[in-house]
């Protein structure tokens, strides 16, 4: 793997890198339901905020708090009931 300049990255570096790569796409899952929620007028207004907020938080600090997991897992399991695919 290479870094935006060309030059060849280490292999901790690649390694952190993917990881940091899976955690945004998590992270970018969540912020999808959100976008997906607020167009299609679906979930309360401070559910599809949570999950947005939830979203963000993964892409910065790689995982959510222990306090938004149950939470966060009870508005996916409505989304999906109420159609969301993700």
């Amino acid at each position: 793997m290479h870094n935006l300049k060309g030059r060849r990255m280490k292999k901790s570096e690649d390694k952190k890198t993917d990881v940091k790569d899976s955690k945004t796409s998590i992270g970018n899952q969540w912020l999808t339901l959100s976008k997906w929620a607020k167009e299609n007028n679906k979930l309360e207004a401070w559910e599809r905020k949570f999950v947005f907020i939830v979203g963000r938080t993964v892409n910065k600090n790689g995982e959510m708090s222990e306090k938004q997991k149950p939470i966060a897992e009870k508005i996916l399991a409505k989304a999906k009931e109420e159609g969301f695919e993700g």
